[in-house]
Formats: structure tokens, sequence, C-alpha cells
């Protein structure tokens, strides 16, 4: 059966659509075009299910593959996912690399609302967040508190795999310096960085971006109160730095 060689687990709204889409331009590397989930929602399925995404993935190349390459996928909920699902990961794929994007769990929730109620049924979609009564609002930022518990998330999969196999980023930092962090995801799973960049046009580009839209003063101190303790957590876990490269 054909296995990936690396798995970007998330979190949503930290840049992992702009990970897939560069590494999708890269010649050496192979991605699966869209989000299979199979650990988080889809795990009832037979596992030969997961594993043909990869084998349809090369069937695609026609034949034109390189001499070396490796495969990847993206799902973005795996990162809040139970030690036991990603046990059964370690189980299936104990060698596969894993990258991790994260973001202040602030902005990250924020950006998340923003995306999510645009896409509701709301008159005014780019102020689609404004306009949701605040209950309901406030209770999509509980209902996802785990997507920006990062530290939680980051010990939850260093206990099942070694904390080498796992790369963390930022997306604050690669949104300063998107190539720097493009070459750390590449040294992770095992491709040279001598890549022309005139010819991943994605580099530079920002994905899946939402509305442009302030947050509320009410939205933010229910926020700043809800990941106090994690900001805490995280500055002790990182030493104060902004970003970490491997853990």
């Amino acid at each position: 059966m054909t296995r990936p060689d690396f798995i970007i687990i998330g979190a949503p709204k930290c840049g992992t659509s702009w990970l897939q889409s560069v590494l999708n331009q890269h010649p050496n590397v192979l991605m699966i075009p869209d989000e299979i989930e199979y650990f988080s929602a889809h795990d009832g399925y037979p596992i030969e299910w997961y594993f043909d995404h990869f084998a349809q993935r090369i069937a695609a190349a026609n034949g034109q593959l390189p001499s070396s390459y490796v495969l990847g996928e993206k799902s973005a909920h795996y990162c809040s996912m139970t030690p036991e699902r990603i046990r059964r990961v370690r189980d299936l794929l104990p060698d596969a690399q894993l990258i991790l994007m994260t973001r202040d769990p602030v902005s990250r929730h924020w950006a998340h609302a923003k995306r999510y109620f645009e896409k509701r049924r709301f008159r005014d979609r780019q102020r689609a967040a404004l306009v949701v009564p605040r209950k309901k609002l406030f209770d999509f930022f509980t209902r996802n508190q785990s997507l920006g518990e990062f530290s939680k998330i980051i010990a939850n999969w260093t206990s099942n795999f070694p904390p080498e196999q796992l790369l963390i980023v930022s997306q604050e930092r690669t949104l300063a310096s998107p190539r720097e962090t493009f070459d750390a995801v590449l040294g992770h799973i095992g491709i040279a960085t001598d890549y022309d960049p005139s010819s991943l046009t994605f580099l530079s580009q920002q994905k899946n971006r939402g509305p442009k839209i302030e947050m509320p003063d009410d939205v933010a101190e229910f926020l700043e109160d809800m990941f106090a303790g994690e900001r805490l957590r995280l500055r002790n876990l990182f030493d104060g730095k902004p970003f970490v490269y491997g853990s």
C-alpha cells in the first residue's frame, strides 16, 4: 500500500492552505489536492480507502514522476484529535514526518469565525461575524477552543511520535519570511532547497484569506480571557520565542 511520507496536521487558519499549495508546486513533492481528514472524520472507512488517495495521486502523474519524490497530505483538523486517534496514526504511519502550523490563538479564533460565518447564509457575508448574535459567536469560539490550544496539541502528538518528527511553524513567522519557512519544511521532509523560487508562484502569496474586519472589543475580551492560560503555556514552552522550527 502507498503511504504518505509526511502529513500537515493543522491547524485551521494558520497557513496550511498556503503550505499545501506551494508544496504542490515543487517538482519533488506530490500532495493530495483536498483534505482527506481520514483519521479525524472518516476512520470508519477501510484503511485501503485512505491509502488509495496516494496511489491515485501517483497514477495521476501519468508516469512523469521525478527520480525522487515525497507524498503528503494536509488535514487541518488532525491537530485536535485525541491521543487515542493519534496512536492509530502512529501505528499505521510510524515514520511519517509531521508539520504543525500555529498562530496566536486569539487571532486564529477570530480568523476562523470570520471565515466560517462568511460561508453561512447572511446577507452581508463580509461582515457576517459581526452580524451573528454574540451568543452564537461565543458558542462557536467555545466549541473550537481545542484548535487554539497548541501546547496541548504538541503534547498529544509528541507523546505518540518522537519530537524530532514534528516540525512546528508559526503563521506569523511564515508571513514575515515565507521562503525561510518553506525551506525549513523542505528540510524536514527530506527535500533539497536548491529550487528556483520563481517557479513557485504561491511562495509569496497568501491563500484562503477571510474578510478584513477588525475584532470588536467585547470579542477580543472574550478571547483574551479564553486563551490567557494558553498564551502563558506557549511562552513557557517556547521560552518566549515567537516561533520554533522543530521541537
